[in-house]
């Protein structure tokens, strides 16, 4: 009986210390994520990479509804970013972090809002679509390290064949890794890079 008692205590202790610890991980990995990021050292030595620079700045704060992250992506010498996102991070339960991505009703009149998040003050997070399936679980993986995945097949895919994409993510001091992958229902890998992240 001492020794469910114990136990019990310390579950109780457990769980009451979550949220704390995910709310410390929420603020050191939106310190960290925020900032521009380059894979142009990886290209100059690697040319299976072109460069990638991603452009992540935190938006909308003092909402309680999570923290939110826009993140515009950019490739080579394009005029346009082939991708914006924005991401919500919240703490689960069990202090993971999950990240959403939304996609923008319309992307043009947001291009640069990393460097001046005041262009997507106009816009409501209920105008946001919300990329199904496409969830990614964040863990803390070090003291100054997280490591993220999605979940199975769960985020669809259909370009170039893809039947889903698996991704994932490395943050540190040192380096941000992401390594997106499209997967064929035979479960070839017919999009993204075979050998390792950007």
């Amino acid at each position: 009986e001492n020794g469910m008692r114990i136990t019990l205590s310390l579950l109780a202790l457990f769980l009451a210390a979550s949220p704390a610890r995910g709310n410390e991980a929420l603020d050191l990995y939106v310190q960290m994520t925020t900032g521009s990021f380059s894979s142009a050292a990886q290209a100059a030595v690697d040319d299976r990479y072109g460069t990638a620079v991603w452009h992540i700045a935190e938006i909308w704060p003092g909402r309680d509804d999570g923290r939110w992250l826009y993140a515009e992506n950019w490739f080579g010498e394009a005029e346009r970013p082939y991708r914006q996102r924005i991401t919500r991070l919240t703490v689960a339960p069990d202090g993971s972090l999950l990240a959403r991505g939304y996609r923008l009703p319309e992307t043009a009149p947001y291009v640069g809002a990393w460097q001046d998040p005041s262009l997507l003050e106009g816009l409501s997070p209920d105008e946001l679509e919300a990329v199904a399936g496409c969830d990614v679980t964040l863990v803390r993986a070090g003291e100054r390290r997280f490591e993220g995945n999605t979940h199975g097949r769960e985020c669809r895919n259909t370009y170039k064949g893809a039947a889903y994409v698996v991704s994932r993510s490395v943050l540190t001091d040192e380096y941000m890794l992401n390594w997106d992958r499209g997967i064929a229902a035979d479960g070839r890998v017919v999009w993204g890079p075979e050998a390792g992240g950007y």
